[in-house]
Order: C-alpha cells, then structure tokens, then sequence
C-alpha cells in the first residue's frame, strides 16, 4: 500500500496509476500478488491543493508545472477508477498527531500527518478485528500494515516521516539517497 507525497506523484507522472506490478522492480513484481496489482494509491487532500498551487505558480519552472498539470490531469481521467483515494482528514486529528513533534507547520507536515493517521486508523482496525474474532479481516488489514510505504523523493520529507513520525519510506526511485548526496553541491 503506497502513500505517495505530492514530489512523488510528480517525479512518477503516468507511472503511478498502473498498476503496482508494472512500477515495481523485477524482484519486488516477481512477489507482487493479484490484489496488489490493483490496489488503488493513496494521497492527502492537501496534495491536491499543492498539485493546483504548483501549476499556476510563476516560482516554479515550466517542467515542474508541466508535470503538476499532467498528474492533475491524470487524477481527473482516473477519479472513478480506484486507481488512487484521496484521504481527506480533520486538521484537528491532524494537529494531534504533529503536537510536541519539531515539525514545521506546512504543507509537507500536513501531508506526512496525513499519512501517519490512515496507518494509525488501520492498527485501530486491526485491533477491532482482533476483537471481534474475524481472522480474514485481520489477515487483509495486517497486509496492509505490512505493506504501507510514505512515498517521496524528497529527502527532508521523507528523514522526517521515518525518523520523527515513524512511517515506513520509499523512494521513488531506488538510489534517490545515493543520487542525492552525490549531487550535493553546497
């Protein structure tokens, strides 16, 4: 289950919405099951906001706004598909979460709180489950569990989500740390 931040969703472009076999590596689509073939990605309502603030944006290059306007796009021909959910959270349950963390309060918080609720929410469904005795819905929400990935190509971001609030990272592409400090000019 992949959660992608609006870098990733960017730096991905058309690649997000297939389905998770055909962007995975070759060892991980070798393992990769039927059901997570088509399971949708999930972003944060304030990605959606970000994704329109970028595109008519006179402080971003044209390539940057291209992409905003093409994954724009791409949400909208895919609405309807359960390719992706948009996980749209009270900024109180929000809050909540980030109180007493060093977190700037901006949007990149905003999304990777986000991101923390829905796996939260999914171990308090876990525990419901475990409750109320149904051993297949344990079994599919552990999956999920398992599986769940914050998805960034924002090193920042993605040191914050796994060292302060405790989400499992991905990159959007396997060397992104590598290739980040090899760039590193200042």
């Amino acid at each position: 289950m992949k959660f992608y931040d609006t870098s990733a969703l960017l730096d991905l472009g058309a690649a997000a919405f297939e389905p998770a076999s055909a962007t995975a590596s070759s060892a991980t689509a070798s393992s990769a099951t039927a059901s997570s073939a088509t399971e949708p990605f999930l972003i944060a309502d304030m990605t959606l906001h970000e994704l329109e603030e970028i595109k008519t944006s006179g402080k971003k290059s044209e390539e940057i706004r291209y992409k905003a306007r093409t994954v724009t796009r791409l949400l909208a021909e895919h609405h309807d598909d359960n390719t992706f959910m948009v996980v749209a959270v009270p900024m109180s349950s929000l809050f909540y979460i980030l109180d007493g963390k060093p977190i700037s309060d901006n949007n990149d918080a905003t999304i990777m709180a986000t991101a923390r609720w829905y796996l939260d929410e999914m171990q308090r469904n876990l525990d419901d489950a475990i409750e109320a005795g149904l051993p297949e819905a344990q079994r599919q929400i552990q999956a999920n569990i398992d599986s769940f990935k914050f998805v960034t190509s924002d090193l920042s971001c993605a040191n914050i989500a796994s060292g302060i609030l405790y989400l499992p990272i991905e990159f959007t592409y396997p060397d992104a740390a590598a290739s980040a400090n090899n760039n590193y000019t200042g």
